[in-house]
């Protein structure tokens, strides 16, 4: 989705969260924030919560996607510190790295 000024992406965190839709098939916004209500009452960015607490939180973005099982199978991914569905996004998906339902 290509919007003039911006990109998905850009149109997501400002506005598509709060218009409950999801940024991609592997993050669900109404899922994370019914799930974290912690999130949902600081009226958070449901992504950017996960994208800056997942890694010490360990909070799955929907029941497609199981961070936990995704780093129990891939120590480099664990070894980097990284945010388990970012590393997918960029790298997992074209290395052919499976992912794992909650």
């Amino acid at each position: 989705m290509q919007l003039a000024g911006g990109d998905a992406l850009t149109h997501y965190m400002a506005f598509g969260w709060h218009e409950g839709r999801d940024p991609n098939a592997l993050f669900d916004t109404s899922f994370y924030l019914e799930r974290n209500t912690d999130v949902a009452d600081a009226g958070m960015n449901p992504m950017e919560h996960y994208l800056l607490f997942d890694v010490e939180e360990d909070r799955d973005p929907s029941l497609t996607f199981d961070g936990s099982a995704y780093l129990g199978n891939y120590a480099d991914v664990v070894s980097a510190g990284v945010n388990p569905l970012l590393h997918y996004l960029q790298f997992g998906m074209s290395e052919g790295r499976g992912i794992f339902a909650v």
